[in-house]
This record gives structure tokens, C-alpha cells and sequence, in this order.
């Protein structure tokens, strides 16, 4: 399932906006996104799911992202449990159940769905590229015209009359109440994707950029029959990053020399309660990063897990807009503030409550004596002027 994630990317990545904005959902769509493509990776391992078989992939990604938003809100209360000091153990068992909630598999178009999609490809193919683009961005995407405009760098009103002759034509073949009736048609829609090439990035940022001149028609007709490459087209080539996700149980006086270790591995930590911590380091600098912390003389650690490398999306503005991307800091973002990270989290936290805690080191014998004398002396001290008082 791999390579299906990272071809439909971008259009995982528009079906989880969607859902959020139009569920006004609390919680990040990157967030969604991510558990989508963690869904169908154990819907691969566990069932055995061929990505080939998936007939209808724009559909399907459609028909699981609500599915996907309720196991991402499930994580962060996990992440919460975690902070406010829950046990560990409890917080796997948590994590095992809600991995175990699956969606349905992926079945064939019903007849409904197909002849939905037939419907919107006729009406496609009879209206000039730009239009259809237009029908594409407005009632299968369900963007405000003033959001389609933006997209193609279009004024508002000529948006607003290509919709006019989307819908006159679309009375013309025989769909009643089209303002109504195509957005429904569209939501049902279920159908094979383009098998052509997609249309590249170059090409794409034309299109962005509102020149929709005649060399390029054929571009801008594939893009209306392509989800994914519209997908590209609005929400663009999310930059990723390879990080560690690592969590750290350590006495809570060991903050100052967590933050010099996580300092020199130019690592970001945030603290997730009493004596909890997580980081994020870049993939290539994770295991030195553990090596230190594991060492008892430089933090105290009683427990550590480290995660598998997983790939974080870079937060930017959507394409429509900007005229620039925004490019990668130097360091990992920090957890809670960036986006993707809430399940490798969650199984760094599993990983680190099956671990056995190992002891920490006491106090220097030498500064044990120093405060036992300093007591003593306090307590000589006291008694004297006690016992002179009158």
C-alpha cells in the first residue's frame, strides 16, 4: 500500500480538508490524512488488500475519510491520557483497539455510482476544457465559486457564467434542477481513474496561475477528468520530512538536560506531564539522540522508546493562496504544533510501557554528605539560639 499512498498523496490529503471544513472539525486535516494512509497500510497487512483491486480510488479515499478523522481525534485523546499520567499499560491496550477498528474494503462501483460517474464524464466531454474544469473544481470538489476562482486565477464572475453554461447544458441533456441535482450526482459518483499520464508541475502552475490559453487545452481537460491531478493542482507537492518520534519517562527535575541533549541533536521537545517527554529528531540524528539519553549519568532516563522513521508533511498555505512555498526549518517542528506525528506518538508511548524501568541514579555520595551536614549544622544552629533566648 505504500506506493498507493504516495500516488494518491495529494488527493488523500484534499478529501481529509474537505471533511474537515465541511464538518468543522476540531482537529488538523493532515492529521486525517495520515490516518488514512495508516488505515489502508493495515488494511494491506492484515487483510491482504491488493491496491490494484481498488476500482475506484478517488471514491474510496471519499468513502473512509470520515472514518479516518474519528480514529485521529481517538489518537490525540490517547496523547492526552499520556500527559495526564495515565498508565502506560492501559494507553497500549487503548492504542490495539483502535488500530483493530478498520473500514470496510473497497468494493465495485454499484450501478448508482456508475452511472453517476458516466453522467458527469458526458456532461464533461461536451464542454470546453476550461469548463468542464470549472464543473470539475465547483460540484465535484464542492469549492465556493469565489475558491474555484482563486484556484485558476479567474475573476469570480467568470466563474459564476461558466457555471451558467455548465448547468444549461446540463438541463439540455436531461438532468432536472441541475444546481441541485449535480452536486448530488457528484457526492455518488464512482468510477475508474485516468489512465493517461498525469499533467506535471510546470504545467499545473499555469493553470494556477490563470493562463489557460489554447496550447495547453488537452492539459486542463485531463485535469477536469483527474482527481488526482486536481488534487495537485489545489493542494499542491506536500514537502515531507523524515523524522523519530521518541518518548522519554525521566525524573521531572531532568527537563534542563533533556533540552541541552535535544539542543545538539537539533531535536524539538515538548513535555507531556509530570516526568514525560516527547522528541522529534530528524531520522538521521535518532539514534545518537537515544545512545545520549540512554546513558544514566546525562538525563536520569528510566524509560525510552524510539518509533520507526515516518514522514511529516511541511506546514504551508494552500497553493491558491500564495505565490511562494514556505520551506522546511532546520529543525522538526514541534509536536502539537505541527501535523502527522499523533500515531507514532501513540506507539512510542505503547513501546515505552512494556518497557521495564531501569533504576535511575541517586544523588553523589559527596553532595549526599555536604546536605546532610548542612542540615545538621542548621539543626545546631537553631538549637543554640533557642537556648540562649531569655
Amino acid at each position: 500500500m505504500q506506493d498507493f499512498n504516495a500516488e494518491h498523496r495529494a488527493l488523500i490529503l484534499k478529501h481529509a480538508r474537505l471533511h474537515v471544513r465541511s464538518q468543522a472539525e476540531k482537529i488538523a486535516p493532515e492529521d486525517v490524512a495520515r490516518e488514512v494512509e495508516i488505515m489502508l497500510a493495515q488494511l494491506g497487512a492484515k487483510t491482504g488488500l491488493d491496491p490494484s483491486t481498488i476500482e475506484a480510488p478517488d471514491a474510496y479515499l471519499r468513502s473512509i475519510v470520515k472514518h479516518a478523522a474519528g480514529r485521529a481525534k481517538r489518537r490525540k485523546t490517547l496523547i492526552s491520557q499520556v500527559a495526564a499520567g495515565d498508565d502506560l499499560h492501559a494507553v497500549s491496550d487503548d492504542l490495539a483497539a483502535l488500530d483493530a477498528d478498520l473500514p470496510p474494503l473497497p468494493s465495485s462501483p454499484t450501478p448508482e455510482q456508475a452511472e453517476s460517474h458516466a453522467a458527469l464524464e458526458a456532461l464533461k466531454s461536451q464542454l470546453p476544457p476550461t469548463d468542464a474544469l470549472v464543473a470539475a473544481l465547483v460540484f465535484e470538489d464542492e469549492m465556493p465559486t469565489v475558491d474555484a476562482a482563486r484556484t485558476i486565477a479567474e475573476l469570480p464572475d467568470e466563474i459564476d457564467l461558466a457555471r451558467d453554461r455548465i448547468i444549461r447544458l446540463a438541463e439540455s441533456l436531461g438532468v432536472s434542477d441541475a444546481p441541485k441535482t449535480l452536486p448530488v450526482v457528484a457526492r455518488k459518483a464512482a468510477g475508474a481513474p485516468v489512465k493517461t499520464p498525469h499533467v506535471e508541475e510546470p504545467l499545473l502552475a499555469l493553470i494556477r496561475n490563470g493562463d489557460l490559453g489554447d496550447d495547453i487545452q488537452a492539459e486542463i481537460g485531463h485535469v477536469a477528468r483527474c482527481a488526482d491531478c486536481r488534487a495537485l493542482l489545489t493542494d499542491g507537492i506536500v514537502e515531507r520530512r523524515s523524522v523519530v518520534i521518541v518518548a522519554i519517562e525521566a525524573p521531572r527535575t531532568s527537563h534542563h538536560d533533556l533540552q541541552k541533549v535535544a539542543e545538539q541533536a537539533q531535536a524539538r521537545l515538548v513535555g507531556r506531564g509530570s516526568g514525560r517527554w516527547t522528541a522529534v529528531v530528524s531520522a538521521e540524528n535518532a539514534t545518537s539522540f537515544k545512545e545520549t539519553l540512554e546513558r544514566p549519568e546525562v538525563s536520569g532516563v528510566s524509560r525510552i522508546a524510539a518509533g520507526t522513521p515516518i514522514d511529516v508533511p511541511v506546514e504551508e498555505t494552500p497553493i491558491p493562496l500564495r505565490t511562494s512555498r514556505a520551506r522546511l526549518d532546520s529543525v522538526p517542528p514541534v509536536p502539537g504544533a505541527n501535523v502527522g506525528i499523533d500515531a507514532a506518538e501513540a506507539a512510542a508511548w505503547a513501546q515505552v510501557g512494556r518497557a521495564p524501568k531501569k533504576k535511575t541514579p541517586g544523588p553523589h555520595p559527596v553532595w549526599t554528605a555536604i546536605a546532610v551536614m548542612a542540615v545538621v549544622g542548621a539543626t545546631v544552629i537553631a538549637y543554640i539560639l533557642a537556648t540562649r533566648m531569655p
